[in-house]
């Protein structure tokens, strides 16, 4: 597959024309994204054991709109998830099952969090690809079970550190030390789960060498932080502090993919 950028964008950049485009296409898109997999494990049903399709649905029109001036500076056109899937399998039949993808859809822009990921450390394959209908261009991520196991768990950590970030942007503003200490333990706890997840799927030896090696350090050390949540207070509202785990055992001994056993975590 030819190098592809990380952006795509729709046809449209009217938001209403986007959503009947999408309740159009959705039948197309689930039986297209079903069909590719389902030739797959017929021909290497091995290779694909265990391998699935989550179907994401259309996506709420009021999360689309808010990603407009959150995410895309307003260019409505960059909402490509509007319909959405994840493809849940092994790491080494993502190049196979987008090959195929791209044979009945068109992917017109990848991104790869496998070999770099994302300042949260998570870790997928993500493209976007056009329907051959009315070329709605969609989402499909590309995840072992492994990290589909923890990113329901991550998913409110990372939410609640972008927001600490926006606060202080909206006010025009740096963040106040405690807010940096409160993104600095959420965006950690992220990154140690995924990091863990990755070891455990053996997906560090796919990460970009041309990464810097504070980076590399970073993405190969499992360092689950204790989050305080008595010292922040509006973050205590939504979650509650883990009841059963003693402070003095709160912080794990740092652990790297070069210890663990067969790419298993010795827990």
């Amino acid at each position: 597959m030819d190098k592809l950028p990380e952006i795509a964008h729709q046809s449209s950049n009217s938001l209403d024309d986007l959503y009947v485009q999408a309740r159009e296409s959705n039948d197309e898109f689930v039986q297209i994204i079903s069909s590719v997999l389902n030739d797959l494990k017929e021909k290497s049903p091995e290779k694909y054991e265990g391998s699935y399709i989550k179907n994401g649905g259309i996506k709420n029109p009021i999360k689309a709109r808010n990603n407009v001036t959150r995410k895309f500076d307003g260019d409505v056109s960059r909402n490509c998830d509007i319909l959405r899937a994840t493809y849940v399998g092994k790491a080494e039949t993502f190049d196979e099952f987008f090959e195929e993808l791209d044979k009945r859809m068109k992917i017109v822009a990848m991104k790869d969090r496998i070999a770099r990921p994302n300042e949260y450390g998570y870790r997928d394959r993500k493209v976007n690809a056009a329907l051959p209908g009315n070329g709605h261009v969609c989402e499909i991520q590309g995840l072992v079970q492994e990290i589909e196991n923890v990113r329901s768990e991550t998913h409110p950590f990372r939410e609640r550190a972008e927001q600490v970030q926006e606060r202080a942007t909206k006010e025009n503003r740096l963040m106040t030390e405690d807010e940096r200490e409160e993104f600095h333990f959420l965006r950690m706890f992220c990154v140690s789960k995924h990091n863990e997840a990755a070891i455990k799927a053996g997906l560090n030896d796919k990460l970009d060498p041309t990464l810097p090696e504070d980076r590399l350090t970073e993405l190969r050390t499992v360092n689950v932080p204790f989050l305080d949540f008595d010292n922040m207070p509006a973050f205590k509202e939504d979650f509650q502090a883990p009841k059963d785990k003693p402070k003095s055992d709160a912080v794990k001994t740092p652990v790297t993919d070069l210890d663990a056993d067969d790419d298993k975590l010795d827990m």
